[in-house]
């Protein structure tokens, strides 16, 4: 079973909007709202990607041909990209 956000893509906004707009770090947010950078970064990365659409949760899996996979796992083999970059492209 998925985990489900507990923050509404504006909740969302609201924590990110402090770091996008230069008031304070990543970690001091994440902090702040007891949450892990990591989710903070993904939230803004969500957030440029497709602003506050971006923060709604899918209620469907993102399907990938088999060519898209496989050049993930070569770029992380080959130390192209990391695991984290792999998966972001």
């Amino acid at each position: 079973m998925s985990k489900r956000s507990l923050y509404s893509p504006e909740e969302k906004y609201h924590v990110i909007s402090e770091v996008i707009d230069g008031r304070y770090s990543v970690n001091n947010i994440a902090k702040k709202h007891s949450l892990s950078w990591e989710t903070i970064k993904d939230w803004i990365r969500k957030y440029k990607d497709g602003s506050l659409e971006g923060l709604k949760e899918s209620n469907t899996w993102k399907r990938y041909d088999h060519a898209v996979k496989q050049e993930a796992v070569l770029a992380v083999i080959n130390k192209k990209m990391s695991i984290l970059e792999a998966t972001l492209f």
